[in-house]
């Protein structure tokens, strides 16, 4: 299948929260980052175990916790992973709320700690904007809603995919410990194990600019293909085969600009990453059915037919190898796995 290239402007006005409101919301609830909350500062960790991944492409992967693989409230979407000094693989892991009456309403963040011979232990990060500065009563201080179909990592700054809203940027220092019961309507235990929380206040939000041509950004990934703030980002479109594929560069202090743009003709979309040259893309044909991986590299992509577990959703690169990350939404299927990229290349 071959890709369409287009021209057009598209692009990004970055707008900061002020650092004043987020000062203002840590002093009043520990500042503990992305380290403490590893070391178990917001609470204890829910826990995921290994298994056979009934897919293809799976190399390896592993089931959340029996609660978090059935919850029909939250959903997993977005993935990506740093790799620390030490070997230890960190996922994010995206999750959005689905809209419900009663039910729990925002994004968060679930930080999976990958050690080798230990069981996938987790921690959970509800993501929130600081809009006040008078504290968490504060009713302009409110989770953040957004799908959040696909994140991308950079050293400390999560980058996540906002459909029509663009990209919103969190600083994983700023994680905040907060134990206190019923935060922001969340219910009596709050969103964490044993009734801890941790909340995330978004740093900055990229915006579509004024006059800018409409884009979904349904996925999003770091293209470790270049330096700096580089992403690959692109449009699920369920009805018609016209959903983009674009290379997103942050442009300054102010903007982020799209610099290629690319309608490769697939259906649904759902998440895609560089290995090299060539463009690997997930994309879904439903609740029960398994989802495709195709590969593409000069504009040209081949389909994998049936190689995924229904309901594929983001990719992700581990960097330093030519190992992809990806994940499954459906409650009961709900699995994290790897794909080798080389044995689907040719």
């Amino acid at each position: 299948m071959t890709s369409v290239e287009q021209s057009h402007a598209h692009r990004l006005a970055v707008h900061r929260t002020d650092p004043g409101r987020i000062a203002a919301l840590a002093a009043r609830y520990p500042r503990i980052g992305l380290d403490g909350l590893i070391a178990g500062r917001a609470g204890r960790p829910s826990r995921g175990r290994w298994v056979r991944v009934p897919a293809r492409a799976a190399v390896t992967g592993f089931r959340w916790s029996r609660r978090d693989g059935r919850d029909r409230d939250w959903w997993p979407q977005g993935i990506d992973l740093r790799v620390e000094p030490d070997g230890r693989r960190i996922l994010a892991v995206s999750w959005y709320a689905r809209p419900r009456r009663g039910g729990p309403r925002g994004t968060r963040i679930a930080f999976v700690e990958l050690r080798p011979g230990e069981a996938p232990r987790y921690w959970r990060v509800l993501l929130i904007e600081a809009e006040g500065s008078d504290g968490l009563a504060d009713p302009g201080i409110r989770p953040v809603a957004a799908h959040a179909g696909g994140l991308a990592w950079r050293g400390d700054r999560l980058y996540v995919a906002s459909t029509f809203d663009g990209v919103r940027v969190f600083d994983l220092r700023d994680i905040l410990d907060s134990s206190r019961p019923g935060l922001l309507g969340l219910g009596r235990r709050g969103a964490g194990p044993d009734g801890a929380l941790a909340l995330l206040p978004q740093r900055e939000h990229w915006m579509p600019a004024e006059g800018a041509e409409r884009m979904r950004y349904s996925f999003l990934s770091l293209d470790r293909r270049h330096e700096g703030e580089t992403f690959i980002a692109g449009e699920y479109l369920r009805d018609e085969p016209a959903g983009r594929l674009v290379e997103l560069a942050r442009d300054g202090d102010s903007a982020a600009t799209i610099i290629v743009s690319r309608v490769p003709g697939l259906l649904r979309m759902q998440g895609a990453a560089m290995v090299d040259e060539r463009c690997f893309v997930t994309t879904s044909s439903g609740t029960m059915a398994p989802g495709d991986l195709w590969v593409g590299e000069a504009g040209r992509f081949t389909r994998h037919a049936g190689v995924l577990p229904p309901g594929p959703e983001d990719l992700a690169l581990e960097p330093g190898t030519r190992t992809l990350w990806s994940l499954s939404e459906q409650p009961g299927r709900r699995w994290v796995l790897t794909i080798d990229a080389d044995a689907w290349a040719g």
